[in-house]
């Protein structure tokens, strides 16, 4: 009789022991599969993810250097047309400067004051060049930021409430 105690008490600890780690087994095997599925799923999206952040890149650097030589365009024309410019020089109707120690180049025959010209002074045409140059040149960038700003879908129109 105390054999069959212990026999009964061997297969209750049996059956308490598979009641309390089965549940926890199979729980722990369905969080494993669902992270499996989950890390899979993850990656998957990740590498979509990548893929077209790359391909964005890949357009953005295009736009990029798409208006850098635009750009550099702008600039390479600004440079011709002060060079131009500055071969040329300033000029100023002599009557505007009279009393003063400038010479006029091109002097008139019926001495009219009104169509004889002037060269301005070195310093002051180059400050004026200069200047003129700088304003164009932040034009340029100003434009080319605002393409790129554009382009790269930054920038949209926005219409007002009715």
């Amino acid at each position: 009789m105390i054999n069959k105690i212990y026999i009964y008490a061997i297969v209750a600890a049996l059956l308490l022991g598979a009641g309390i780690y089965l549940p926890e087994h199979y729980r722990n095997q369905g969080r494993a599969e669902i992270t499996a599925k989950w890390v899979a799923e993850s990656t998957r999206a990740m590498k979509e993810r990548n893929d077209e952040i790359a391909r964005l890149k890949l357009d953005q650097d295009a736009a990029n250097e798409r208006i850098k030589a635009q750009y550099e365009s702008q600039l390479t024309i600004i440079n011709d047309k002060y060079a131009t410019a500055k071969r040329d020089g300033l000029r100023i109707l002599a009557s505007t400067c009279k009393g003063s120690a400038t010479i006029a180049e091109a002097e008139s025959a019926i001495r009219d004051h009104e169509t004889e010209s002037i060269r301005l002074p070195e310093r002051i045409e180059i400050g004026l060049f200069d200047l003129a140059r700088r304003a164009d040149e932040v034009n340029a960038q100003l434009s080319s930021c605002q393409k790129w700003i554009k382009e790269q879908g930054f920038y949209e129109t926005w219409q007002e409430f009715p």
